[in-house]
C-alpha cells in the first residue's frame, strides 16, 4: 500500500493528509488496509519529535512504516491493524479503521492548550459530543464522506492532549456503523494518550 501525503491543518500545525493509492478493486477505503502482505515484523513502537514522544501502538495495532515522520521538532504516524501489514502474529483482532498521531513543535509553557487546539481544528457543526478525560480533550464527530474513494475522509473521533510542552493530536477513522465510530474509537485514542504519557523520554 502506497501512501500519498498532502497537507492537513490540525492543532495549528501542518500534518499529513492521508490518501490510499494503488487500491484493490471494490470495497471502501478500509479494503486497502486489509489486503494481506508478505509476512513482516510488526512495528509497534516509535520515537517521535526527536525522542520527546514515545509512541506505543495499542494491542493488535502497528505503525505503517511509510507514514512515519519522526525527525525534526514534529512527528506523525498512522496505525493500522497489524494483519494489514502482513504480520503473522497480530496480537489479536482489531476493529476496522485507522488511527493517526500528530505531534506539534514544542510550545512555550502555557501556550499549548488541548481544548483550544481541538476546537480550532474541528468545525463546530461536526461535533456530536465533547468530553475531557484525564486532561485529554475528546470529541466525537459527524464525519463527511470523501467524494474521492482513495481518501480516508474525515475522522470519527479526535483527541488532543499536552505532553512535554507539545500538543499531540489523535484521530480515529472508521466506517459509520463500525466499532471505531462507537466507543472503541474513543477507547483507543485514550489508550494511545496513556501510553505516551507513561513513556517519558530519557
Amino acid at each position: 500500500m502506497a501512501l500519498l501525503l498532502a497537507g492537513l491543518t490540525a492543532c495549528g500545525e501542518e500534518v499529513p493528509r492521508l490518501a490510499l493509492i494503488d487500491r484493490p478493486a471494490g470495497g471502501g477505503f478500509l479494503s486497502a488496509l486489509t489486503q494481506p502482505r508478505q509476512p513482516a515484523a510488526p512495528q509497534s513502537r516509535a520515537a517521535l519529535a526527536r525522542g520527546d514522544v514515545q509512541l506505543t501502538a495499542p494491542r493488535g495495532w502497528c505503525i505503517e512504516p511509510e507514514s512515519l515522520q519522526a525527525r525534526g521538532q514534529q512527528g506523525f504516524a498512522l496505525l493500522v491493524g497489524c494483519h494489514a501489514l502482513g504480520a503473522t502474529e497480530t496480537g489479536g483482532a482489531v476493529p476496522s479503521g485507522v488511527l493517526t498521531v500528530a505531534v506539534s513543535a514544542r510550545r512555550a509553557p502555557g501556550e499549548a492548550d488541548a481544548v483550544e487546539a481541538l476546537r480550532q481544528a474541528v468545525e463546530s457543526g461536526a461535533v456530536r459530543s465533547e468530553d475531557r478525560v484525564d486532561d485529554v480533550a475528546l470529541m466525537r464527530l459527524r464525519p463527511r464522506v470523501s467524494s474521492d474513494p482513495s481518501q480516508l475522509g474525515d475522522p470519527v473521533w479526535r483527541a488532543v492532549f499536552v505532553h512535554e510542552q507539545r500538543a499531540i493530536s489523535l484521530a480515529a477513522y472508521g466506517p459509520e456503523d463500525g466499532q471505531i465510530a462507537g466507543g472503541a474509537g474513543a477507547a483507543l485514542l485514550l489508550a494511545i494518550a496513556k501510553g505516551i504519557r507513561g513513556n517519558r523520554p530519557e
